[in-house]
């Protein structure tokens, strides 16, 4: 299973690197070889592919939240970066965004990786909040256990191979 799946993600990269090739420019064909590199566990690579996909206007707000929960909660602190997953989390939230779940469990991610933890709690709470009634409850759960972290002072990191919210 392992093994088909990561042939499929080399399929893709490559399908998406020929299509660069014809058209650097291209943000969503960049945004989507970055998702490429995460779940290969590539995150130096994927970093640098997000870096160049939001330089792109304009740019896509859930790629903005993407790379925001990814240096948030990047396994290896070398990519996690603070600063960033707050400036991208918010700026997906103040471009159309504020009323999506994830964007805010990202935020909340983003604050955590700052220390700023009450910040978390309360932007995770809000994420909760805004889950319509028929949610996967792992969603649900998942959430709460990402709370229950932040309540204790500390900062949640994913395996860059499992599923992103």
């Amino acid at each position: 299973m392992i093994s088909a799946l990561h042939k499929r993600w080399k399929e893709a990269e490559e399908f998406l690197k020929a299509s660069l090739n014809i058209d650097p420019e291209q943000h969503e064909a960049l945004a989507n070889l970055a998702r490429t590199y995460a779940q290969q566990g590539r995150l130096s690579e994927s970093i640098e592919a997000y870096d160049q996909a939001l330089l792109i206007p304009p740019i896509i707000p859930e790629t903005a939240r993407q790379y925001a929960w990814l240096r948030a909660t990047a396994t290896e602190p070398k990519f996690r970066d603070a600063d960033l997953a707050l400036r991208w989390a918010r700026y997906a939230r103040d471009h159309g965004m504020s009323r999506v779940p994830r964007l805010w469990d990202t935020l909340a991610a983003a604050h955590a990786s700052a220390g700023e933890f009450n910040d978390a709690e309360a932007c995770v709470t809000r994420a909760l909040n805004l889950l319509p009634e028929n949610v996967e409850p792992t969603e649900r759960d998942a959430m709460l256990a990402r709370k229950a972290i932040y309540a204790q002072g500390k900062v949640f990191v994913q395996e860059p191979h499992a599923k992103v919210p």
